[in-house]
């Protein structure tokens, strides 16, 4: 099995658990505030990711960590935007416009490229933005869904992210990228939760679990594999296997919370993913021709 193969199968394995994760963290910060529930899983993430690495950061050069001050706040606020629009809308939901980042990030790479996008790449993101307007589950513009419209501003931050960690995962230091940008994240939440007023921490069994989960599973597991991966793999790439997330977390969502959907938000799912897919097996086409050195 080559490095590549292996690559895609540890990115479609973190895809699952971040999919499976969406309901998780509904039920959460149903629970708790959903700033307080952020910092608190990462700030779990980052003990766990320094007592593992404390030597790679004892050694970590200063480009080290700039880069992972860059990649942590850019994480930041993607999962800040989600949680906030998470609060507002369903697991699904919210997995499906997050998913819309995969589009970004070939349009993406095509502006820092100076390249116009292509019209295949125009054609699929506004296959997904007409389904972005039909699972907002209103016909007209007005009231704005602030769950969507917060998620999608997620989706934003995670496209550029999947670039950037792409950008630096080559030639720096991986286990200080991971730990730096957990940590940045994690020392950001705790203060905009503090801003927000003094947390609680009055937490439940349940909470708390959920909190252990995403923890150690979505974050600390996950990111590393993912910045592992990305030293072997392309952003393209990771972006075509991460399409896989709102499918995962549909199902999760409709076996466990039973969450009902009609037949618009039906349609609207599904132009959103012909929009993913159709991009990334363009992208996919276009890079199988390009060494990976």
């Amino acid at each position: 099995m080559s490095i590549q193969t292996k690559a895609g199968l540890a990115l479609l394995g973190i895809t699952f658990i971040w999919g499976t994760s969406f309901t998780i963290v509904k039920d959460a910060i149903g629970r708790v505030d959903a700033l307080e529930f952020l910092a608190l899983r990462f700030l779990v993430a980052t003990v766990v990711l320094v007592a593992l690495f404390r030597r790679d950061l004892a050694r970590s050069q200063r480009s080290d960590l700039i880069a992972a001050v860059w990649i942590g706040l850019l994480l930041w606020v993607g999962f800040t935007l989600q949680v906030k629009g998470l609060e507002l809308t369903t697991p699904s939901k919210s997995a499906f416009v997050t998913g819309f980042s995969v589009i970004l990030v070939p349009l993406f790479e095509a502006v820092l490229n100076r390249r116009f996008p292509s019209p295949v790449n125009l054609l699929c993101a506004a296959s997904a933005l007409a389904g972005l307007y039909l699972l907002t589950g209103t016909r007209s513009l007005r009231p704005i869904d602030w769950g969507i419209f917060l998620t999608f501003l997620c989706a934003v931050g995670f496209a550029v992210h999947v670039i950037v960690v792409g950008h630096y995962a080559r030639d720096r230091n991986l286990n200080v990228l991971v730990v730096g940008q957990i940590g940045v994240t994690a020392v950001a939440s705790c203060v905009l939760s503090v801003r927000n007023g003094i947390p609680s921490l009055h937490l439940s069994g349940r909470t708390v679990a959920a909190i252990l989960v995403t923890a150690v599973l979505a974050t600390a597991l996950a990111f590393y594999t993912q910045n592992w991966a990305q030293k072997h793999t392309l952003p393209s790439r990771t972006a075509l296997i991460f399409s896989m997330e709102p499918v995962f977390a549909a199902l999760v969502t409709y076996y466990t919370i039973h969450e009902r959907w009609n037949s618009q938000m039906v349609v609207g799912c599904g132009l959103i993913f012909i929009g993913i897919i159709a991009s990334e097996i363009r992208s996919k086409k276009k890079i199988s021709l390009e060494p990976m050195g």
